[in-house]
Order: structure tokens, then C-alpha cells, then sequence
């Protein structure tokens, strides 16, 4: 019961281009802010205005270097001659790349097949394993998935050691060319690439943003694995109902609600989500009302609004027959989300080797039958606990900690990266 709301939850946090940008930038994040003023500097004047940032970006960020940091603004700045506040990355602007190895992975009907969770999806995908990090290897030829599935840091931070480490292992493991984080659409946003490398470790609050700094540190590139901002793979009315009470149920009650003062608490609740949204999203709280009415058949109860978004399987785990439409919506986004993820990777791997990806469990019963079509059937279960691959067959207390982990690499970074350059050549030129 402890893992099923992670999904749902993690929809929650979704908001606009990225799991945790919004809220860093809302509570005035100094590396937020610094992010900002670098991702808005002309990019001929990039080293110009490190210099006078450096002083206070050196006292928060004491492991971080000007070389790193210029290689970073390099590879996911906005495009030249755009306007100074757009956040599409660098990565889109180079000349294609000539692809390679079609006939590994397969053509993109191939990819399409997500299946909703079952019973039989997740005790393949899992067994009867317990951890909270598992992982899982695709292999065909030389094309290679690895696909580490969580519980969501940010929803559960007494995990956060344990997940952070079973990532770090992989990563080190796995050496990967490219990796795909949640939470963030195709074009990883510059000011999101900047502010998790000044932020140090112990401040990360999801592990999508830890993979993006081991990738920023080893000069690997970060694509993101969701649709565009506020496409959630529903048609008008549903697209909209549907963000907004995953919204709402971010803001539920700490405490039980007397049913006199739930109007005014859920108005409060919708006007403070507007307002956030800055406009994208259009609704009154009476058209809300009338939707979710008109959708679930009840009224709504902000307390309730975990359990309307939650997809189906897992409230059926949870409360046998409370299932609403507005939960099979959920499955419908939750399938939406997950083919344009492993679009992603299908598109990564025309380019290079070795993919790493890691997003919550639920995500791996619903992408296993594309990944079996693709690779071929794999025992069960497929992912393993605490395996991360190579890494499992040397002693724990060989394994670096992530925290040393992440300033060893700091250390190197000056010295082992050049400039505006990857593995794969240009990050300008990678698609």
C-alpha cells in the first residue's frame, strides 16, 4: 500500500516543465535565481557575467567550477537572437545526426504498446521484491536501456539516501551516453541545468534531479521524458478538469475540514492554483465544479482529490469500488506519459548505446510490454534489487557514497571535460 499513491502523486508535482522548478523558484532558491540570470545573459557574454555572480555562486556552491558551469550554459542555453526569457535548450538548435542501427530497436509502431497495470504486469515487472529502487536491463545488440524505477523521493525523503545511492551505483555501472529524466518535457530547460548543478546534494528533492546532475557532471546529455507543457493527452473538457484536480489535490487539508468551511477553503485552494499558473489554465470554480460533477457523478470533497486522480489499479488496491471516471482518465494520462517516454529513448538509442532512465515503479509494468517486443522476453522479475548491474558485485563498502561520489567528480570535472563537448560530440548537435 506504502508505494501505490506514487504516480498519482508525482502527476501532482508535474507542473508547467518540471517536477521541482516551480516550487525552488517560488521560495527564492538562490541558485533559482542565479539560474535565471545566466539563462537570460546574451551567450558572448556568458563568462562575463559568471565573473560577477562568481563570489556569491562560489560561498553556495564552494566544489563548483567556472569551466563546468560555462560547458553547461554552452550546452542548454536558448538559442541566439531569441528572445532572452525562452527555456527550449541548446541540445534542439545543432544539425541532425545521422541515425544509426534502425533494425535493432525496431520501427515507432513498435514502441506504442503501454499497457494498463495489472496484477500480472507488476508481479513480472517486480515479484515479490520490497525495495524502494529496482533495476532493470534491456540489451540488443549494442542498443542498452537501463531503467531504474523508484519511490519518488519528494513524496517519500526518509528514502532519499537509498534511492540516491541504488541511481548513483547504476550510473557508475552503466555508463551511460544519454539519460531521460521525469517530471521534465524533451527540451531540458537551461535554468533547470544550471540550478541543480549549483544545488548542492543534501538539497536535491527528487531523484530525477540527481540523475541530471550526475549526467551534468559527467558531460552527459539530459532529455526530458514528458509531453509539452500542460499536454496531458486529453481532449477539452477532460484536459482541463483533469489539471486542475490534479492541482487541487496538492492542496488538501492537513487537517479535517468542517463541512462549513469547505466552499471557502476549496475557492481559496482554485484561486491560489490560478494564480500560480500564471493564466495557462482558464476555468472559474464554478466551471470546475460543474466538470467534476458532470465527470464523477458526486461533489467534489478537496479531501478526496488524491484518491480522483489516482489510476485505477492502484485505488482498486487501496478502495475496491471507490473507482471514478476521473480515475480512468488518470490511466488514460498515465499511458499518454509513458509512450512519449519511450519515444524518447526509442529516439536516443538511434544515436547512442547506452540510455539510463529512472521514473516511479509504475512506470516499468506499463512500458515492459514495448521493452520485451523490442529486446525480447526477460525472466521474471525483471528488475532486481539493489543489483545496479556491475556495481553489485563489489563490496557495499567499496561503492562511493553519494555525496563523495558527486565532490570527487567536481573535483575532476575542471580538468577531465573539455569545454562545449560530450562523449558524443557537441551537445548542440545532439537530437
Amino acid at each position: 500500500m506504502f508505494e501505490q499513491r506514487t504516480t498519482s502523486l508525482i502527476w501532482v508535482l508535474t507542473i508547467a516543465s518540471g517536477i521541482i522548478a516551480f516550487f525552488n523558484a517560488e521560495a527564492g532558491n538562490p541558485a533559482s535565481t542565479t539560474a535565471k540570470q545566466l539563462c537570460t545573459t546574451r551567450a558572448d557574454e556568458f563568462e562575463e557575467k559568471i565573473s560577477e555572480l562568481w563570489p556569491s555562486v562560489s560561498k553556495t556552491c564552494p566544489e563548483c567550477s567556472r569551466t563546468t558551469l560555462i560547458r553547461i550554459l554552452q550546452n542548454y542555453h536558448p538559442r541566439l537572437g531569441e528572445n532572452s526569457n525562452a527555456v527550449e535548450s541548446a541540445v534542439n538548435n545543432g544539425p541532425a545526426i545521422q541515425k544509426r542501427r534502425p533494425i535493432d530497436i525496431g520501427d515507432e509502431d513498435l514502441w506504442t504498446g503501454v499497457k494498463l497495470q495489472n496484477s500480472e504486469l507488476r508481479e513480472k515487472a517486480f515479484g515479490n521484491q520490497k525495495c524502494h529502487a529496482t533495476t532493470a536491463r534491456f540489451v540488443k545488440g549494442k542498443s542498452q536501456v537501463s531503467f531504474t524505477a523508484v519511490m519518488h523521493v519528494y513524496i517519500y525523503p526518509e528514502l532519499k539516501q537509498e534511492v540516491f545511492q541504488s541511481v548513483l551505483n547504476e550510473f557508475n555501472a552503466f555508463k551511460p551516453d544519454a539519460v531521460v529524466v521525469e517530471g521534465y518535457p524533451k527540451d531540458f530547460p537551461c535554468s533547470e541545468a544550471v540550478r541543480i548543478y549549483l544545488t548542492p546534494v543534501s538539497a536535491l528533492e527528487a531523484e530525477s534531479e540527481y540523475l541530471a546532475k550526475l549526467a551534468l557532471l559527467h558531460a552527459k546529455p539530459i532529455h526530458g521524458g514528458e509531453p509539452r507543457q500542460n499536454d496531458i493527452g486529453l481532449k477539452a473538457p477532460d484536459r482541463e478538469g483533469f489539471l486542475f484536480l490534479r492541482l487541487l489535490s496538492s492542496e488538501r487539508p492537513k487537517e479535517k475540514i468542517h463541512e462549513g468551511g469547505r466552499l471557502r477553503y476549496q475557492v481559496e485552494a482554485f484561486n491560489k492554483i490560478k494564480a500560480r499558473t500564471a493564466g495557462t489554465l482558464s476555468w472559474t470554480y464554478d466551471q470546475f465544479i460543474a466538470w467534476y460533477k458532470t465527470t464523477n457523478k458526486r461533489d467534489f470533497r478537496i479531501e478526496d482529490a488524491l484518491d480522483d486522480i489516482t489510476p485505477s489499479f492502484n485505488l482498486n488496491l487501496l478502495k475496491p469500488n471507490r473507482v471514478l471516471k476521473s480515475n480512468h482518465l488518470s490511466d488514460e494520462v498515465g499511458i499518454y506519459r509513458d509512450r512519449v517516454a519511450l519515444s524518447t529513448v526509442r529516439r536516443l538509442l538511434l544515436t547512442n548505446d547506452r540510455v539510463m532512465t529512472v521514473y516511479g515503479r509504475d512506470h516499468l509494468p506499463r512500458q515492459l510490454p514495448v521493452y520485451e517486443a523490442v529486446f525480447g522476453k526477460s525472466a521474471t522479475p525483471i528488475a532486481k534489487c539493489g543489483q545496479q548491474g556491475a556495481a553489485f558485485r563489489s563490496a557495499r563498502a567499496k561503492e562511493p557514497s553519494v555525496q563523495q561520489d558527486i565532490s570527487d567528480k567536481a573535483k575532476k570535472t575542471e580538468t577531465t571535460i573539455p569545454v562545449g563537448r560530450t562523449k558524443t560530440g557537441s551537445a548542440a548537435a545532439v537530437k
